[in-house]
């Protein structure tokens, strides 16, 4: 269902309608805003004509700049001078004269725009942005070699910030590898660290299997020599007489450490855990269960028996 309009608004509409081509082709035509940075350019006039604006059928000069370095190099910038009255026209002979022509005239004027596609002159050019529009002021005309150096600086620059970045990565190459020795360090020290452990615990190892060894319990039998020894009392050898039933054993001390008065060898009854092992080569009579520790002989005397003392534990 169509929207019914009233007649203002049917006007309105109407008169919209035929600017509405104008506006689209200014539109593509004119440049708002700032398709540049506003600074200062090196730039080449390649082209100029004169034409009717589309827009506006002013009649004017659109001339051509190229960017020849920096980071918009290569990209164009259009510069527009009216020239359809005296004042429009004053500003656009000193264009033309800023970019290396003379021109006393229209016709002249015109030639030089054209010369423009093979001179193509080399100036300096800055942009400002003024309302909706970028304008184009021509500074003053360069010669190829402010080109060159510019282009030179450009490559120096690039060079210094190619420099940068490979110290940049070769600082982080060292950092890294400064991490990686330090982690490397770490882990020798680590790795040295639990060597030593596994060397503590070997050597805490062998120590007990030695202890083992020496800690091991001898059955105990008639004959045997034996070494008491009793708190407050010194060392005694002497030798096994009788296992008895309880678990401990009657011994016969030395006759020169202990002597009744008729001069025989004092028997006594101890516990095994009084007596330690003399060894000698006397051979056991009997074997006994019970267990008794093996034990160093005391040091040697003239009135004793000969006997090699041996250190004795429990047998684990």
């Amino acid at each position: 269902m169509a929207t019914k309009m009233s007649v203002a608004f049917k006007k309105k509409l109407d008169a919209a309608r035929k600017v509405s081509k104008v506006a689209a082709t200014r539109a593509k035509e004119e440049t708002f805003g700032s398709d540049f940075e506003d600074g200062r350019y090196q730039a080449r006039a390649v082209s100029g004509v004169i034409e009717e604006s589309q827009s506006s059928s002013r009649l004017q000069a659109r001339v051509q700049f190229e960017i020849a370095s920096g980071e918009y190099k290569g990209q164009l910038k259009y510069d527009f001078w009216g020239l359809e009255d005296e004042d429009q026209q004053v500003w656009a002979f000193r264009k033309i004269t800023q970019l290396g022509y003379e021109a006393d005239d229209l016709d002249s004027l015109m030639e030089a725009l054209a010369d423009l596609e093979q001179s193509q002159p080399l100036c300096l050019i800055d942009l400002r942005t003024k309302g909706d529009f970028q304008n184009v002021n021509i500074r003053k005309l360069l010669d190829e070699d402010d080109l060159e150096e510019e282009e030179e600086e450009e490559e120096e620059e690039d060079e210094e910030e190619e420099e940068e970045e490979e110290e940049d990565e070769e600082e982080e190459e060292e950092e890294e590898e400064d991490d990686e020795e330090e982690e490397t360090d770490e882990d020798e020290d680590e790795e040295g660290e639990e060597e030593e452990e596994e060397d503590e615990e070997e050597d805490e190892d062998q120590d007990e299997e030695e202890e083992e060894e020496d800690d091991e319990e001898v059955e105990l039998t008639t004959g045997m020599r034996v070494l008491l020894s009793q708190k407050g009392k010194k060392d005694s050898p002497a030798t096994v007489r009788k296992i008895e039933k309880d678990g401990r054993v009657t011994i016969g001390i030395d006759a020169h450490t202990a002597m009744n008065k008729e001069g025989k060898v004092k028997p006594m009854t101890v516990d095994t855990t009084e007596l330690s092992l003399l060894e000698e080569e006397e051979a056991p009579k009997a074997k006994s269960k019970a267990p008794v520790k093996k034990s160093p002989a005391p040091a040697k005397k003239k009135t004793a028996t000969k006997a090699t003392k041996k250190k004795v534990v429990k047998r684990k």
